[in-house]
């Protein structure tokens, strides 16, 4: 049983640490917002936003940024925004 805690905690830390990138919508297009360990460099590129602009127009269908995002970025875990 303490086995199986400790492969929960660890499995936990490494979903927490995971690269994340979340997409959402506002009234000019699409955007990303990033967290997880690789936000810091973004935030160290773009001065100081983790959030970034995307190259689709507000009718881009939500399927196809998110499976364009999730291409281009293997190493993160790619989302849409609830009610996106």
């Amino acid at each position: 049983m303490d086995r199986l805690k400790s492969s929960n905690i660890i499995l936990d830390k490494m979903v927490a640490a995971q690269n994340r990138i979340e997409l959402f919508k506002n009234r000019t297009g699409w955007n990303a917002r990033f967290s997880g360990p690789h936000a810091a460099e973004i935030k160290r590129l773009f001065e100081g936003s983790d959030t970034l602009p995307l190259p689709y127009t507000t009718e881009a269908s939500p399927a196809m940024v998110l499976a364009e995002q999730t291409k281009l970025n293997p190493k993160a875990v790619v989302t849409l925004k609830d009610g996106q």
